[in-house]
């Protein structure tokens, strides 16, 4: 049997070159940890300032994640006032298709109304400011339609925006998934091309309480 030498003993590695291997996966665990932290603590409901809450609109991938924005890249965001007798709100987004129309989604308690449809300016930008007395179709679905909801009550609230492939003009009728008529016609002004990917979705769900009116509206007498 041979015995090993002094030149077959395994060599000591420095303590320096242990520390430094270790310190990689440490900052990658603490990274980690933050952007988990950090990702939490947008999908939680906004605080309103205010009176006047804000979500950001961000791309997200195909499991729903938050994509990194990068310049140029699409961006935007909401402010609404988290409560009363309609809800009211503000919508930014920039990054877009110059001249290319798109469409303002809201999912209210897992129902989702197409709002609305609107063309990016010259610059990209899309600007909406709207106040609503009821959740309810503003654009041609199809078989898509819903019918509408009363603002009144406790909602949770998903934005999304997405390409508008409908017809250029002309209506569609609003239909149930048995194509049997269930509302009236809507108004096309679309791309015309069928596409309706989603371009930016909520960093948050918004919540709303709709109340009732403080005080009726009355036609002053004549």
């Amino acid at each position: 049997m041979t015995i090993p030498s002094s030149r077959d003993k395994p060599s000591r590695i420095p303590l320096a070159n242990v520390v430094r291997a270790l310190l990689f996966p440490v900052a990658a665990t603490a990274i980690t940890v933050i952007l988990v932290r950090s990702h939490a603590a947008r999908t939680a409901h906004p605080p309103a300032r205010g009176g006047v809450a804000h979500i950001a609109l961000v791309q997200k991938d195909s499991l729903f994640r938050p994509i990194p924005p990068t310049p140029g890249a699409p961006t935007g965001g909401v402010w609404y006032r988290p409560s009363g007798d309609r809800f009211a709100f503000t919508l930014r987004a920039s990054g877009l298709v110059p001249h290319r129309r798109y469409e303002l989604d809201l999912a209210v308690d897992g129902v989702t109304y197409t709002l609305a449809s609107r063309p990016a300016d010259g610059r990209g930008a899309i600007a909406i400011d709207t106040v609503l007395d009821q959740f309810a179709e503003g654009a041609c679905v199809g078989a898509n339609y819903h019918a509408p909801q009363a603002v009144r009550g406790r909602h949770r609230i998903k934005f999304a925006v997405k390409y508008d492939g409908s017809p250029p003009s002309g209506t569609m009728p609003a239909t149930g998934s048995d194509g049997v008529r269930v509302g009236a016609d809507l108004p096309c002004a679309g791309n015309g091309d069928g596409d309706y990917r989603y371009v930016l979705f909520e960093s948050a769900i918004a919540e709303f309480e709709g109340r009732a009116p403080t005080s009726t509206r009355r036609t002053p007498p004549s």
